[in-house]
């Protein structure tokens, strides 16, 4: 037996080992024959068995793998190598082409000749407002919540396949030139905790209790315990498991794949760890180093920052993720509050961020230097006699969206209270001329929870929600 991974019309990782596994009856010898090399091994007490394979460059040549073991004969067909990237996290990363906006445009366009790849590990049941039968709730508890195989882009396969992992996937093909797969392992709603694994988790005093009774756990925001309480309302298993439970995701999807290589990970989630800032800022950068540990890869971790939308914590939320970029090599973000629905937490525009992931990748991972990767990110502000001088990374080129006045400073007094300022842009900086009035205790921009800030780059890109204190000396918030 192959672990799933393994399908006809796969893709492998280019220049990595290539291990394939699964299971066998002890004492079996399994053969296995691929690109003109021939491996073998004796299958262990235990029946789990590996076979690897030596790093192989990238071709989009069609290959077949022959595996052998006690007179059974398993032919995959189809095998590409290239770039393996994961796309995963909630619901906004597991939006379906066919529910995106501009479906009909992006399925007119699916190329026959194309060499990208989709797997779609599809959960067993959504997370909607409704009871589990007893079968879905004995597979849950059994770990078999995702499933799936390799396919080759058509209607059929991309309309319920990520839109922003499909964008994304296109456009790293179509400018590189070589085969890219995709994995989608998404759950709607999953809280960041349900993606680490159990070990990581016990060896940290701060999130060891998330593990104890965590349908009534703080850990988790109150929505996802009433869902997940929805979800369960038929069981009878004293300690029922479901995917928003910590670890769950990890054990039941992430760990079947993490001796498969990637080039690295897009992610989008955190909508429903919007109330925990400051639990998530901790339990980020332990995330990414939990995965970059199983998979034993150093691999880069593209993430979406929230968008914009009528709820109180979004705004300190997205700024959260701002601060994350200092706090997680090899990270960078999309700013996607320009797009947000101010009551619909799924807006149905992800075409740009499917493009802007892939623009993060081509610049920092395919080394495409005159790409400009994000838009403005706050960099220092100066305060000199009440006029503030706001600095930026990919400051070239500032203009607003719009062609109107910027929109979206404003400043905070010491009392906590929220003026708004007139801003201009001067060469690479904003210039706010702060009135006498006025006590400066803070600087922010984008800070309403769903605004229409207009700051942008010569790229075209947005500027990240921030907020920094302003003194009388340059200061990196």
């Amino acid at each position: 037996q192959l672990a799933d991974i393994f399908t006809d019309g796969m893709v492998l990782q280019r220049e990595k080992p290539i291990q394939i596994w699964g299971l066998a009856d002890a004492g079996t010898v399994v053969d296995i024959r691929f690109n003109e090399l021939e491996k073998k091994v004796t299958v262990p007490t235990d029946g789990k068995w590996t076979i690897v394979f030596p790093p192989m460059p990238a071709s989009s040549k069609p290959a077949n793998m022959q595996i052998l073991n006690a007179g059974k004969k398993t032919n995959l067909h189809n095998i590409l190598i290239g770039d393996v990237w994961l796309c995963s996290g909630q619901s906004n990363m597991a939006f379906a082409v066919s529910q995106s906006m501009g479906a009909d445009s992006i399925l007119k366009a699916i190329s026959a000749k194309t060499n990208l790849r989709l797997f779609h590990y599809k959960p067993l049941a959504e997370t909607d407002n409704a009871a589990w039968d007893s079968s879905i709730l004995q597979k849950t508890n059994q770990l078999d919540f995702f499933s799936g195989h390799w396919q080759i882009p058509d209607g059929a396969s991309v309309a319920p396949f990520s839109a922003i992992g499909y964008l994304f996937g296109k456009q790293i093909e179509q400018q590189e030139h070589i085969p890219i797969g995709l994995i989608e392992l998404a759950v709607g709603g999953s809280p960041l905790i349900s993606w680490l694994d159990r070990a990581t988790l016990e060896s940290h005093p701060a999130f060891e209790p998330a593990l104890n009774n965590w349908r009534n756990s703080d850990y988790l925001m109150a929505w996802c315990r009433e869902r997940a309480a929805k979800n369960l309302e038929a069981a009878t298993a004293p300690y029922q498991r479901h995917p928003y439970e910590p670890c769950y995701n990890f054990e039941a999807g992430v760990a079947k794949i993490t001796k498969f290589p990637i080039k690295g990970v897009i992610w989008y989630q955190g909508e429903s760890d919007a109330e925990n800032a400051e639990l998530y800022q901790k339990l980020f950068p332990l995330f990414v180093e939990n995965w970059r540990q199983a998979w034993h890869q150093d691999f880069p971790f593209y993430y979406v920052q929230l968008s914009s939308i009528s709820r109180p914590s979004w705004n300190y939320f997205r700024d959260m993720q701002r601060k994350l970029l200092s706090a997680v090599p090899g990270a960078a973000m999309v700013v996607t509050s320009d797009l947000g629905d101010s009551t619909n937490v799924h807006y149905l525009n992800k075409i740009p961020v499917g493009l802007r992931l892939a623009n993060l990748a081509l610049h920092h991972s395919y080394h495409r230097q005159n790409l400009v990767p994000s838009g403005p990110l706050f960099k220092s502000v100066q305060n000199k006699q009440r006029q503030l001088r706001i600095s930026f990374l990919y400051s070239k080129g500032l203009r607003s969206s719009d062609g109107q006045p910027l929109r979206g400073f404003e400043v905070m007094d010491k009392r906590g209270n929220l003026i708004a300022v007139e801003a201009s842009i001067e060469g690479d900086q904003v210039k706010i001329e702060v009135p006498n009035t006025i006590s400066i205790d803070k600087i922010v921009y984008g800070w309403k929870p769903f605004n229409h800030a207009n700051l942008i780059n010569a790229a075209g890109l947005p500027a990240s929600t921030f907020m920094a204190s302003v003194k009388t000396t340059n200061e990196n918030n």
